[in-house]
């Protein structure tokens, strides 16, 4: 069995993580925001209509209900803000991670020594780029290799006609296939 790498850093891609994150926080943020307003505004409405009866009880105590009911929802609001932005890095850690894992590979690559295969981890985003990154590695490689065989069968054989006849035209031919494997 592969042991799978461990998260060591979260923030692999800061100012994409934290874009991230304030992008879903904003929108979370702007997409809840009427609900307080509305549970402010139904609280006024039976203040007021309250406020008509003389039987009812105090409006005060309505009143310091629904302040605190405010500050609670604030509260709640700022929290679940918090944990939204913090699952978010999270997420955004797992959409980072395999761009960035990609990226250096291919940084790391040469034209000569092609990279390793790569493996994303088991809940990480976009693992079919990995496949699809894999098969072309597999295909340059292949390419390659018949080039480098038909370069070599061809040095070989113009080895063997310059020796059998000295002409100047196959030894040009030799030196620029030498040069190119």
């Amino acid at each position: 069995m592969v042991a799978h790498p461990k998260r060591r850093i979260i923030l692999i891609n800061k100012a994409f993580q934290f874009r991230y994150a304030f992008f879903t926080a904003t929108w979370i943020l702007a997409l809840t925001f009427f609900y307080p307003l509305f549970i402010y505004q139904l609280f006024d409405y039976f203040i007021g209509y309250l406020a008509l009866d003389p039987l009812t009880p105090p409006v005060q105590d309505l009143e310091g209900t629904r302040n605190s009911l405010m500050a609670l929802l604030i509260i709640v609001h700022a929290l679940v803000i918090t944990v939204i932005s913090v699952i978010s890095l999270f997420v955004s850690h797992r959409i980072a991670g395999p761009l960035f894992k990609l990226r250096k590979t291919m940084d790391e690559a040469s034209p000569t020594d092609y990279p390793e295969e790569i493996r994303f981890r088991k809940y990480d985003y976009f693992k079919e780029l990995a496949f699809s990154f894999n098969s072309m590695i597999d295909r340059f490689r292949a390419t390659n290799e018949r080039k480098e065989n038909a370069i070599k069968q061809s040095l070989e054989l113009l080895e063997n006609l310059k020796n059998d006849s000295n002409s100047e035209k196959i030894s040009d031919a030799i030196r620029t296939l030498k040069e190119v494997s």
